[in-house]
């Protein structure tokens, strides 16, 4: 016999006699103690695994353990016998249709879909004696393909689960339909940084490209359909300096170039790079570089 708690096993050794394992009233009766034990103690979560009656005491223990291996297949039942298990041999494969099928559900990222489809399949599985073996590849092909889908990385943990730590059948699928969640929600807001990635690599392309211009924040949100506001925090965020501060640098680099160019005039300059009067541009020049646009003109021109 093999007892179970909190998926731990201890093994209980009976009498033997000539050799044969069984269990006398006096077991049977230790076992409603135990259970009123845990009961009194607040442990509900045991099982007793009772294997056949056999000769060989290794082979007694081991159809032991295959026992308590199936207790997800007998959700609230304390004692699970040899016999009952071995019932449990219908095979169940999903068919290469469903497999494609919930490949394609999980592309779409439909929750509800998805767990409609797991619902389905739990719904045929409490129709048969499935086996273990078929209710563990099942459990394999959900969880690794939702591993491949959205690139998980478990824990050491995750990845040795195995199907005998879970109560029940219902437990399982609604650990698979947990997986999923969580994993379209990681998806979202991964997919949803590498949006505002983008965003905000376009915005400093629209500033290089227009730093000449009358240009403002909120001319790029309104063209983009985003919020002026949540667009200046990740600008800031992403790129580490304001939309206004990364715009001035543009033009104020724009301007050296200009200044060292005998042809410009100061006033020219200005124009040129975007600012709205030559009081302006000094300002802001002399705050960059520590001269003005004159100083800088005379020290740097060719």
């Amino acid at each position: 016999m093999a007892f179970h708690y909190k998926f731990r096993q201890v093994g209980l050794i009976f009498k033997l006699r000539e050799k044969l394992l069984y269990i006398t009233n006096e077991q049977i009766e230790l076992i409603n103690d135990v259970i009123s034990s845990l009961e009194s103690l607040g442990m509900y979560t045991f099982n007793f695994a009772v294997s056949d009656l056999n000769r060989d005491l290794i082979t007694s223990h081991k159809n032991a353990r295959f026992t308590l291996n199936h207790r997800v297949l007998f959700a609230n039942e304390e004692i699970i016998t040899y016999q009952k298990c071995k019932k449990c041999s219908d095979s169940y494969t999903l068919s290469k249709d469903k497999k494609l099928h919930f490949n394609y559900l999980l592309n779409s990222q439909s929750y509800n879909d998805i767990s409609s489809f797991i619902n389905e399949i739990a719904r045929e599985i409490d129709n048969i004696n499935i086996s273990y073996a078929s209710l563990e590849q099942l459990f394999l092909f959900f969880r690794d393909a939702i591993i491949s889908k959205y690139d998980l990385n478990l824990s050491s943990d995750e990845k040795s689960l195995n199907i005998y730590l879970f109560n029940s059948t219902r437990e399982l699928f609604d650990y698979i339909k947990l997986l999923v969640l969580d994993s379209i929600s990681t998806s979202e807001i991964s997919n949803n940084k590498s949006r505002t990635i983008t965003l905000v690599n376009n915005l400093k392309s629209f500033i290089e490209d227009n730093f000449d211009e009358n240009i403002g924040l909120d001319i790029f949100a309104d063209r983009n359909n985003v919020n002026t506001s949540f667009l200046s925090n990740q600008f800031h965020k992403i790129v580490g300096v304001t939309f206004q501060e990364y715009l001035n640098d543009i033009r104020i680099n724009k301007a050296k170039e200009l200044l060292m160019d005998n042809n410009y005039k100061i006033g020219v300059v200005a124009k040129l790079c975007g600012f709205s009067t030559s009081h302006y541009f000094s300002k802001a020049f002399k705050k960059s570089t520590a001269l003005t646009p004159s100083e800088y003109k005379e020290k740097y021109q060719k």
